[in-house]
């Protein structure tokens, strides 16, 4: 599958159980499978999901894939994003959970951070 990625895919998401930590050798995977389809490996985006635990949480089914859960302070959740930028990785997709006003609201300073501003 990664060589179909390698060759045709504009984007590679990382699963949402990976954290910053995790992405480094990750990343070096997609490199070199770009390589061996004679593809530059810069030339396609890299993306990746983060969850984001708001007071309530109901677990939303991500079972076990809360490993890395961020916790509500606002620059806690900055901060893991500038993490993931420092990685290559634009666009951050955040799920929130639940995913309310009244929670979304709380942590609104960290959503003033566009991917562009990291």
């Amino acid at each position: 599958m990664l060589d179909l990625t390698a060759r045709y895919a504009d984007l590679w998401n990382a699963n949402r159980t990976c954290s910053p930590d995790g992405l480094a050798p990750l990343r070096r995977t997609i490199d070199a499978a770009c390589l061996a389809a004679d593809r530059e490996p810069t030339t396609g985006e890299r993306a990746a999901s983060v969850l984001i635990d708001l007071p309530g949480r109901t677990g939303r089914g991500f079972g076990d894939g809360r490993a890395h859960q961020v916790p509500l302070e606002p620059e806690t959740i900055t901060s893991l994003l500038r993490r993931y930028a420092g990685e290559g990785i634009a666009p951050v997709i955040r799920w929130f959970d639940p995913s309310s006003v009244e929670g979304i609201e709380a942590v609104k300073p960290a959503l003033a951070i566009g991917d562009g501003d990291l």
